[in-house]
């Protein structure tokens, strides 16, 4: 679970200022003026000091904001409902840069995006390794044509593929990483973006001089999110804590309640036996021989239950594998850990009642029978 809180490491999440932007209709009714901000903001973000990075992007990685949609290829039949689908992700032309994505290796990779493209330059768009890979096997995508949306539903221009890049994860919780298409904000500007700043520093002692910088553009206009890309994450990650936390209060209360039922167990054993152990401390059995009796029927106890809930939770390890962050399914070390500490917490139950066997006074015993 702590694991996932260092997923977006890579990306310099502790100097990173993220806020999302969301241009009134009224006012930015074209896409002239949809794309006027956008340049015009980045161009003034990019002028801070300590500033690395200005870009925007339709959602962060790890964010699930990333729209899974249909696609078409030029040329290749469409049929609604089994088409290719992608994720479709906007982004301006240094986010690969800010985002450390490569170009593909190992394949003709094309280029990125360039400050040539606009919206009166032809309509470009880069794809993911994956999508090179399931659309175009054996071949390079590069210089075949594709658009995002199915028949007349959010459907964009014919776009050029232009360049591959490697691939990014855009799921918390999805391991799988879906073959993704990336549009450029210039070309393709859309009427809310997420802003992801880059500093050399706190990028939270930048924000007010980011709200100033933007109010000279559009005074009225709302920030909405401001915070750090770390701060993103481990709001993201705050329900899975919590549930986190119950699961595992609830595990200790589960393993108090075990402890106290074993406990209950042998002492009824013991009470039953007292006569038994008894005549053999009579006969001349030593305490050490009584205490071994009483602890190795504790340990066939426990030893069948540790096997039957092994078995369980394989079964269910497996069925909730996909909850389970860098943790397999059947990782050895956490399944031997916990099965040490249940048989240690059980044996240590059967302690007391094994002790007090092993005290018995033969006489009183007798006597009592």
């Amino acid at each position: 679970m702590f694991a996932m809180l260092h997923l977006g490491d890579r990306y310099q999440p502790a100097q990173m200022l993220t806020f999302n932007v969301h241009l009134p209709a009224a006012r930015y009714d074209t896409p002239e003026k949809l794309a006027s901000w956008y340049s015009g903001s980045l161009e003034r973000l990019r002028t801070l000091p300590g500033v690395t990075h200005a870009e925007v992007t339709s959602a962060l990685p790890y964010s699930d904001d990333a729209w899974l949609d249909e696609l078409q290829i030029e040329n290749r039949a469409y049929i609604p409902g089994k088409s290719p689908t992608a994720l479709r992700l906007l982004v301006s032309a240094g986010y690969f840069d800010a985002f450390h994505i490569p170009l593909a290796s190992g394949m003709t990779s094309g280029r990125r995006f360039s400050p040539s493209d606009d919206l009166h330059s032809q309509p470009v768009a880069i794809v993911s390794r994956e999508f090179a890979l399931h659309n175009f096997p054996g071949e390079s995508p590069l210089g075949h044509r594709i658009r995002m949306g199915g028949a007349g539903i959010n459907q964009t221009q014919w776009m050029t593929i232009v360049g591959v890049v490697e691939e990014t994860n855009y799921s918390l919780w999805e391991r799988s990483r879906p073959a993704a298409v990336y549009m450029n904000a210039a070309q393709l500007p859309p009427i809310g973006m997420t802003y992801s700043i880059i500093t050399d520093g706190d990028p939270l002692t930048i924000a007010p001089a980011v709200r100033k910088a933007l109010t000279v553009l559009d005074l009225t206009l709302p920030l909405d999110g401001v915070e750090t890309y770390a701060q993103f994450m481990h709001e993201e990650l705050t329900g899975m804590f919590y549930v986190a936390a119950m699961l595992g209060f609830d595990a200790l209360i589960a393993l108090l309640l075990a402890a106290i039922g074993i406990f209950g167990v042998m002492a009824n054993l013991v009470g039953e036996r007292t006569r038994e152990i008894g005549v053999r401390l009579a006969m001349g059995a030593r305490r050490e021989d009584v205490l071994r009796m009483i602890l190795r029927r504790a340990g066939w106890l426990t030893g069948a239950g540790v096997c039957i809930g092994l078995s369980l939770a394989f079964g269910l390890a497996r069925m909730v594998a996909n909850l389970l962050y860098q943790v397999r399914p059947d990782d050895p070390v956490v399944f031997g850990a916990i099965t040490a500490a249940i048989a240690g917490i059980a044996l240590l139950a059967s302690w007391l009642p094994a002790r007090r066997a092993a005290h018995i006074d033969p006489i009183r015993a007798l006597r009592d029978e």
